[in-house]
């Protein structure tokens, strides 16, 4: 049985991994009124998979209580995908160590997890899979070019296209808000197609990420992983981050380059100019499925 209070929510990442979680069981509570109607069924069904978690937010307590009263029935085959962590150290005082078995998209998510004795193991960002198709060829502005995607994207602001008009070099940025401005070095494309989307990432020199100042809020309150640089490894493109990402400051070194905020555009342009980057990433993923 799968249990999920938001795979229903849509937008961002919310539509592949709700299509893909409902994949992994046939039996799927998607809401509170479902959840009280089958109670009793949740407590007693033999596997329960929680794909969305974040600990320790409202719904996360709703899963909490059903997997202790189940892990004191004796049903312990319980997972748990856990995408943030705020109140860790909290739920590690009240929760069995043995209840369930958790997974996460992050090395220090994981790391952190297993620090207080919990079964924790890193696995491959799903939405990835998205992208296991053939490209669609576009004909693009430039030959050379950064690109620029998904949450940066859609938070980048007037004042930040200013600061890349600056650069020596050309950019793409994929569904963006915001329209060009008449800056020469500077293109925007829209496009839901994922075969047109792959085709401008990996024919990118590489993927620049600027972290708006609630996204390094964010990152930083909930550790929570970064699927754009995940899915960056994933595809072989290398990333220059601007700003800090704490669950993959140790993670992927030889894929991406963490820069300050106060990074000028000489020295974005210059760090990649000296990066010599990798032509094929060795990578090695685990998936879930292989744990359940």
């Amino acid at each position: 049985m799968l249990l999920d209070l938001t795979a229903n929510n849509k937008g961002g990442h919310f539509d592949y991994f709700s299509k893909w979680s409902k994949s992994l069981e046939a039996n799927i509570i998607d809401s509170k009124k479902l959840l009280l109607k089958n109670f009793f069924k949740i407590l007693e069904t033999d596997r329960l998979i929680i794909p969305s978690a974040n600990i320790f937010d409202r719904h996360f307590l709703v899963y909490f209580i059903i997997v202790t009263l189940r892990y004191f029935l004796g049903k312990n085959q319980n997972f748990f995908i856990i995408h943030s962590i705020r109140r860790l150290k909290l739920f590690s005082f009240i929760s069995p160590r043995k209840s369930a078995k958790y997974f996460s998209f992050s090395s220090r998510i994981t790391d952190e997890i297993s620090k207080y004795g919990f079964d924790s193991n890193k696995v491959l960002f799903p939405n990835v899979k998205e992208f296991d198709i053939e490209s669609k060829i576009l004909n693009l502005q430039f030959d050379e070019y950064l690109v620029i995607w998904g949450r940066s994207a859609r938070e980048i602001n007037s004042a930040q296209i200013d600061f890349l008009s600056k650069s020596q070099f050309n950019f793409i940025i994929i569904n963006s808000n915001l329209k060009n401005e008449g800056h020469d070095n500077i293109a925007f494309i829209n496009t839901q197609d994922i075969k047109e989307q792959k085709f401008i990432l990996q024919n990118s020199l590489a993927c620049i990420i600027i972290l708006s100042k609630n996204s390094q809020e964010y990152f930083k309150k909930s550790y929570a992983a970064s699927g754009i640089l995940i899915t960056n490894v994933y595809l072989n493109i290398f990333s220059y981050v601007v700003g800090n990402i704490p669950s993959h400051e140790n993670e992927y070194k030889d894929f991406c380059l963490f820069l300050p905020e106060s990074v000028t555009i000489q020295e974005i342009d210059q760090k990649i100019l000296e990066t010599n980057i990798p032509k094929r990433f060795n990578t090695k993923f685990n998936l879930i499925e292989e744990f359940l």
